[in-house]
């Protein structure tokens, strides 16, 4: 533990290290005025333990980096970058143990050519594009799922920055990216995909493409036989073992192949409960460089089989009382869907408050379906009964969501709260 204050003793803070990892100074219109050297750790090892109150903070063009000094004798104590806000960059200076005097060519990041401004040299683009076809999009959802708030801030403080480290682990991996999107129902997973390709094809100038694991639902005719041979329950859509596993493999596996030829990837509709007929399906002729595989299974873990003994509703008790559906669920997630999983490159996690907001979003989703489309939809009870099939493996997803590589902390008013990637 590293000890941090200001030069009145006002402000201090605890850094949860032994030893700093690196050192760097910085070349934009702030850090060159300041002059500071500064090391980076997560925001979850940065703690003020003594002055919040007496915390100011400034901001200045796209207001997305926070600055941090003493309100009493002006020193910058840290801040949150504007590349990765889920990183504290701090003032060195800041901590008596340290002599800045004894450091010699340091590392200068070049900040007055950021990487998330137009000018940039790497790669140029619009903001004023990129906020078009965003908003166009937004309101578009707006129809069907309410209004969005904070939607400028939550792009260029969230969504821009998270798709610059998306952006870089392609540049250093040099090969197309499979990234697994995961998260409750009504947790915004579909939306999330697609304002991550709107930013990764505008911004950084590469080509995305997006599908569901819903998509590969057995047919209706196949889950009516795996019903009268395994599981009456294996009937309803949703859980493991209700995909085709062998499709989905084959379909990620070309389109990761380097000599790329013509995939499709299929259609499933919800309102007849089947697979669409092949004219329907999503056809790619060009070699993704990104791949946002969405579903709110993806990644998803086994549990120990003492574990699935004790029934989580009323479904499982009654339905399941010799354990074969569960069994059989667990058993796919350790084999055919574990096989899946291990192709992907990132596994993106959108982490709700808790399970009581997944019911609720869930609900609300489906009375929002009800009032705009004219297709078959579930009465609250189909529905309640519906959400008891993804109880077991959505609450073990929660339970476990540190274990993914990138989370996306949602509020219950179901705006991005913070990323950690």
């Amino acid at each position: 533990m590293i000890k941090l204050k200001c030069h009145c003793g006002i402000i201090e803070a605890e850094i949860n290290i032994d030893e700093l990892d690196k050192v760097i100074k910085c070349n934009c219109s702030i850090c060159k005025r300041r002059g500071a050297i500064m090391s980076m750790v997560k925001n979850e090892n940065f703690k003020i333990v003594k002055g919040q109150d007496k915390l100011r903070m400034y901001q200045f063009h796209t207001k997305v980096a926070k600055h941090y000094f003493c309100s009493n004798c002006g020193i910058y104590t840290h801040h949150n970058p504007r590349i990765n806000p889920a990183m504290t960059g701090f003032n060195i200076g800041c901590i008596d143990e340290i002599d800045t005097f004894k450091y010699k060519n340091i590392n200068v990041a070049d900040g007055k050519n950021h990487p998330l401004d137009k000018k940039n040299n790497t790669f140029k683009f619009s903001m004023s594009d990129l906020k078009k076809e965003y908003f166009k999009f937004i309101k578009k959802q707006e129809i069907s799922s309410g209004i969005f708030y904070n939607k400028a801030q939550q792009l260029t403080k969230f969504y821009l920055p998270f798709c610059y480290q998306i952006y870089k682990l392609y540049k250093t991996k040099n090969k197309s990216l499979l990234i697994g999107l995961s998260g409750g129902q009504g947790s915004g997973k579909s939306t999330t995909a697609q304002i991550l390709k709107i930013i990764l094809n505008i911004s950084f100038k590469l080509n995305v493409v997006c599908f569901s694991i819903d998509d590969f639902y057995k047919t209706a005719s196949e889950r009516k036989k795996m019903s009268k041979v395994v599981h009456p329950l294996f009937l309803t859509r949703g859980v493991p073992g209700t995909h085709d596993c062998k499709m989905l493999y084959k379909i990620i596996k070309n389109l990761l192949k380097k000599k790329f030829n013509t995939v499709k990837i299929p259609k499933f509709d919800k309102s007849i409960d089947d697979r669409l007929n092949k004219k329907y399906w999503q056809k790619i002729k060009k070699k993704p460089d990104i791949i946002i595989f969405e579903g709110w299974c993806v990644g998803a873990q086994p549990q120990n089989l003492n574990d699935l003994k004790k029934p989580l509703n009323i479904l499982e008790k009654k339905e399941d009382t010799k354990l074969t559906w569960r069994r059989k669920v667990n058993n796919e997630l350790k084999t055919s869907y574990k096989k899946i999983y291990k192709l992907l490159d990132k596994k993106i996690y959108l982490k709700v408050p808790n399970f009581e907001y997944v019911k609720k979003w869930r609900i609300l989703q489906e009375k929002k379906l009800r009032l705009l489309s004219k297709k078959k939809v579930m009465t609250n009870d189909q529905l309640k009964r519906f959400i008891m099939f993804y109880e077991r493996v959505t609450k073990n997803m929660v339970k476990n969501y540190k274990k993914n590589d990138a989370i996306i902390f949602i509020d219950k008013s179901h705006k991005i709260k913070s990323i950690k990637f």
